[in-house]
């Protein structure tokens, strides 16, 4: 399969994955408007909105509201995806008891 949304060589995943990731770093909720904004973004690299995006994210930053409407995109209250978190380690506690029960 080739185009915008087959698995991609170099890692990167495809569309919809670069889509979520896209929305997940910027703490944008799965609403249409972010995705159509996102998909943008994604698909023509080149253009003046990626580029844009590229200048104001570069070194970590999120883009805010007014910037995200001012490259005309429209930003929806919800609920932000959330990237997904690590599992938690273990504690100090945990690892006394699992030298009891390995001793034993």
């Amino acid at each position: 399969m080739n185009g915008p949304l087959a698995a991609r060589k170099d890692g990167k995943g495809d569309l919809f994955t670069r889509i979520g990731d896209f929305l997940a770093s910027q703490g944008l909720s799965p609403e249409p408007a972010h995705y159509t904004f996102a998909y943008d973004v994604i698909t023509n690299p080149d253009g003046a909105i990626a580029q844009a995006v590229m200048r104001l994210t570069d070194g970590g930053f999120r883009l805010s509201r007014s910037d995200i409407e001012k490259l005309g995109g429209r930003v929806m209250l919800g609920a932000a995806v959330q990237p997904e978190a690590e599992p938690p380690r273990p504690s100090y506690r945990d690892h006394q008891r699992r030298s009891t029960i390995l001793r034993r």
